[in-house]
């Protein structure tokens, strides 16, 4: 399911928060973002969050917000990806 999901969220990138102009999306190609520096086909930093919620539940940790935070800063500081917050 990690691996569709991150598919799905390398498509769907170069659409996120895009103009309408380029929603023209005929499903033939990973397209580049206008204003981010994504290469086509890249996840991003949803499918690295949705990773760090995974190693959470297959470590079997306490599902406390300090437990999920520590996991995504693991998980930022292991991958940086712009969209992420530039703050940790």
């Amino acid at each position: 399911m990690l691996l569709e999901l991150a598919i799905a969220d390398a498509y769907g990138a170069g659409f996120e928060y895009a103009d309408e102009m380029i929603v023209n999306n005929d499903l033939s190609r990973y397209v580049e973002h206008p204003r981010f520096r994504l290469i086509p086909g890249s996840y991003t930093d949803d499918t690295q969050m949705s990773i760090a919620i995974a190693e959470v539940i297959v470590a079997q940790a306490p599902w406390t917000p300090e437990v999920l935070a520590d996991s995504f800063v693991r998980a930022f500081k292991r991958d940086e990806r712009e969209g992420y917050s530039r703050n940790f």
